[in-house]
């Protein structure tokens, strides 16, 4: 599998036997099992998609098709034929009643043109549009959050914003030093992430056009990438087979996915987040489910609308106190306007104080709400598979749950361990910490009564 070592580097440990009252927290982030394998085309899936509701996913192919699938059942709903090669993007409108695909150009076609971008109806399977400008294949195509401007990455290393009513294209973004495979907006529509054969991911302003951020870690071409719902993390696929989950605001890599056995075209999210779907030159997509309670999921919920709360009025404190300090007006005396701007101090620093205490009673209510999560756990029983003692190191490597982990022991502990012959019982909990992935685990050896903690390590090959 290429690319492991990276990977490897993502959790190492370091760790000391300790009690468990010094319980100290070990982050492993979105961590997915897999959940379906959806089986129907005929060649390589290029593109995958959810529809808004979260029941049907489209996914396009080499084989010149797009197929709608019933998430639940896993049953094929519907075959849509109108491209003359392979189709290398889909994308559904917020409504959900639009389908949009992208072509790959062939010199090798005859006749028609397949760089262009078609628009489909969901129910119908009928055609409705076609858009054409770029001049190599059209590699992604992505909806903006409220339906009006439709974003398009091409070989011809361009992406162009278009207005999805006339057709007409508003602008085009370069800074790619090789063809864009993928686009997609983030959730407030702000932010628009492409990538590329350069092996980069850019995160533009969608509203300047100007380049905000390059992120940096894939050892080939990036071909898919997908936000979450909240716009906290951004998935991509890649030609080296992984899929990697980023940090939107820092840009750092949080975690990859290996499973897929060829390159990876496509990566996204269900619309609860909880589910990420993969499609693969390996003939397969995968569902990759995310373990994380959904208790979890609520409690950081709420800390989420918190922070947009304390947000909006600092926002709007800064406008009130913006609005008590006007030019001075040409018929203004000095004198006047000495006064004006004594009272406008005198109501700044009121308001302030107002929005102070506002803002102060959320973060208590965010902290408390933060202390009360940290006394929620959710247990679990596993079992780690006892490879080899390393008496220099003071410890046993082992494997849990996919992950090759060391365990330092004391020796007269070792030896209890190795009463166990080959198994032992691994018990531990989910707890959240961190206010902003809600993922941290503790996990403890139980031998005899006596609590070791353990650090989860690099993964394993399958």
């Amino acid at each position: 599998m290429r690319n492991l070592k990276a990977f490897l580097l993502l959790l190492f440990l370091l760790v000391s036997p300790i009690k468990a009252k010094e319980e100290k927290p070990i982050f492993i982030p979105f961590y997915y099992i897999e959940k379906t394998t959806l089986k129907g085309h005929s060649w390589s899936v290029y593109s995958v998609a959810f529809s808004p509701d979260g029941k049907v996913l489209a996914s396009g192919s080499y084989d010149k098709t797009i197929l709608l699938w019933d998430v639940e059942s896993g049953a094929l709903l519907q075959t849509l034929k109108g491209h003359s090669w392979g189709v290398l993007s889909v994308a559904f409108s917020p409504d959900g009643k639009v389908l949009a695909s992208g072509g790959e150009y062939n010199v090798f076609i005859l006749s028609g043109e397949n760089n262009i971008i078609l628009l489909w109806d969901v129910e119908s399977g009928a055609l409705l549009q076609t858009l054409k400008g770029h001049s190599w294949s059209v590699s992604s195509v992505a909806f903006s959050p409220d339906g009006k401007v439709l974003a398009s990455g091409s070989g011809d290393k361009t992406i162009k914003l278009w207005d999805v009513k006339s057709g007409a294209l508003l602008k085009t973004l370069k800074g790619h030093s090789d063809g864009v495979r993928s686009v997609a907006f983030s959730p407030d529509g702000k932010i628009l992430a492409s990538g590329s054969w350069d092996k980069t991911i850019k995160l533009w302003d969608v509203k300047s056009g100007a380049l905000l951020k390059t992120l940096k870690g894939h050892s080939d071409g990036v071909q898919s990438v997908a936000f979450s719902p909240d716009g906290k993390i951004l998935a991509s696929g890649s030609y080296d087979d992984t899929i990697k989950l980023w940090d939107v605001k820092s840009g750092a890599l949080l975690k990859t996915l290996q499973g897929h056995s060829q390159n990876v075209q496509s990566v996204a999210f269900s619309p609860d987040g909880r589910i990420l779907a993969s499609g693969s030159w390996d003939y397969t997509i995968k569902l990759w489910e995310d373990r994380l309670p959904l208790e979890m999921y609520e409690i950081r919920d709420g800390i989420w609308k918190l922070e947009v709360e304390i947000y909006r009025l600092e926002k709007e404190r800064e406008s009130k106190v913006k609005g008590l300090y006007a030019p001075k007006d040409e018929f203004e005396t000095t004198k006047e306007y000495e006064e004006r701007i004594a009272r406008a101090r005198e109501l700044e620093k009121a308001i302030r104080e107002e929005y102070a205490q506002r803002i102060k009673e959320i973060e208590d209510k965010k902290a408390r709400m933060i202390k009360e999560a940290q006394l929620k756990l959710v247990p679990y029983e596993t079992s780690v598979v006892l490879k080899r003692y390393d008496a220099d190191k003071g410890g046993f490597y082992a494997v849990v749950e996919g992950y090759e982990v060391f365990i330092p022991v004391e020796r007269s502990i070792a030896r209890m361990i190795a009463e166990r012959k080959d198994r032992a019982v691994v018990k531990g909990s989910l707890r959240f910490v961190d206010t902003e992935k809600c993922e941290l685990v503790n996990a403890f050896l139980t031998v005899k009564g006596t609590d070791i903690m353990i650090a989860f390590g690099k993964r394993t090959e399958p």
